[in-house]
C-alpha cells in the first residue's frame, strides 16, 4: 500500500514512531516543532476534533509572533487543515499521564511535498528567525525558565543608600513555579546584607508571566569602595538550580 499520507496499522506500528515516542519519554521536553511540507502553516491541537485546548491563547500567541516573520497562517490543526486523528502536536501535548505535556507545533512549508534544491534556501530562510524565537520561548540553553533583563541599573551606588533597576521577567517554562530572587556579588569582601537578600521568596510566576518589576537593595555604609559586578538570579534556592539571570556593574562609593 502507498499512500502519502499513510499514518500505520496501528499506534506506534512504525519504526520511526517508535523512535520519536522513546526519544521523548527520555527527555524533558516542554516545546516541539516538527517540520512537514507542506502549506506555509502553524499547526496546533486540536487535530482529532473541532475544539481548542485549554492552552490555546499560549499556542495561538507563539504562532502569530513566529508567523510575522513569513506571514504563515496558524490555528488549530483541525479548523486550519483538516481534522487528523493519531496526529504528533495532539500526542505531545494531551498525553499528560506518562509525561509532562508538550507543546507541540506542526510547521508546513512550502508548495509541495517534495520542494526543488533551489527552493530549499529560501525555505530555510523564511523559518530561521520564528525557530530562533521559538526556541526562546522554550528556554534555550541561555535564558532558562526564568529569563531576566535587568534594565535601569544604577552606575554608582552610594554606601548607605538603596540601589533599585527594574527587573523584566518571563515564565517561558509552560507551568507555574515558585521562585526565589537574589542578588549574588562577585567579591565576598564586600558586605553583603541588603544587597544581597532574597528580593522575593516563594512567588509563584505563573506560566506565561511577563511583567517588569521594581528591585533593589540597601548598600551598607561599611562597604569597601570600588567596582563590583552584580548577578541577579531567579530559581530554587533549596536546590541550587537557576532559572535565569543577568548582570551588571557598578561603583560602591
Amino acid at each position: 500500500t502507498w499512500d502519502e499520507t499513510y499514518r500505520g496499522a496501528f499506534a506506534w506500528s512504525e519504526p520511526e514512531t517508535q523512535a520519536i515516542h522513546n526519544f521523548v519519554h527520555g527527555h524533558d521536553i516542554k516545546y516541539a516543532l516538527s517540520f512537514h511540507t507542506y502549506g506555509d502553516l502553524y499547526l496546533y491541537p486540536w487535530g482529532y476534533y473541532y475544539g481548542t485546548s485549554p492552552d490555546n491563547s499560549h499556542f495561538r500567541d507563539i504562532a502569530q509572533v513566529m508567523s510575522a516573520d513569513n506571514n504563515y497562517t496558524y490555528g488549530p490543526t483541525s479548523s486550519t487543515l483538516y481534522l487528523v486523528n493519531g496526529e504528533c502536536t495532539d500526542w505531545l501535548y494531551g498525553e499528560q499521564g506518562t509525561k509532562e505535556k508538550i507543546f507541540g507545533y506542526t510547521v508546513e512549508i512550502g508548495d509541495w511535498f517534495w520542494p526543488s534544491r533551489g527552493e530549499i534556501p529560501g525555505l530555510v530562510e523564511e523559518n530561521m528567525e520564528p525557530t530562533f524565537y521559538f526556541i526562546e520561548q522554550a528556554g534555550g540553553l541561555h535564558d532558562g525558565d526564568v529569563p531576566l533583563e535587568l534594565m535601569n541599573t544604577p552606575s554608582t551606588i552610594q554606601r548607605g543608600s538603596r540601589a533599585e533597576w527594574d527587573a523584566h521577567v518571563r515564565n517561558v517554562a509552560g507551568e507555574d513555579l515558585s521562585v526565589d530572587s537574589w542578588v549574588h556579588v562577585t567579591s565576598t569582601s564586600l558586605p553583603v546584607e541588603g544587597v544581597t537578600k532574597v528580593l522575593a521568596e516563594g512567588r509563584l510566576v505563573p506560566s506565561g508571566y511577563d511583567d517588569t518589576v521594581l528591585v533593589g537593595g540597601l548598600m551598607p555604609l561599611s562597604a569597601p569602595i570600588g567596582s563590583y559586578t552584580f548577578t541577579q538570579r531567579i530559581g530554587d534556592r533549596a536546590t541550587g538550580e537557576i532559572y535565569g539571570e543577568d548582570v551588571f556593574t557598578a561603583v560602591v562609593q
